[in-house]
């Protein structure tokens, strides 16, 4: 399995979904564990809030109206209450 790693540089190119594909991507006789996938999750704001923020709920409104999770192998996970 090693030289067939080599060969192919499977290890060397992470691909989007490759960690929750169905296959054994890395040939280790593991389908799909996290070692496959090596695409990390992004988080992103589409846009700056007004600060300061009056109050720690208008902060936490602002983060749940606006927050963008992306992950290639996850459905995005809903902010829970404290």
């Amino acid at each position: 399995l090693e030289v067939l790693r080599e060969t192919f540089d499977i290890a060397l190119v992470p691909l989007i979904g490759q960690g929750c594909d169905g296959i054994d991507n890395n040939l280790n006789c593991l389908i799909d564990e996290c070692d496959e996938d090596n695409v990390p999750p992004t988080i992103k704001f589409p846009s700056l809030p007004e600060l300061p923020f009056k109050s720690s709920t208008d902060a936490r409104d602002w983060i749940e109206e606006n927050i963008c999770i992306e992950d290639d192998c996850q459905v995005a996970p809903r902010l829970e209450d404290p």
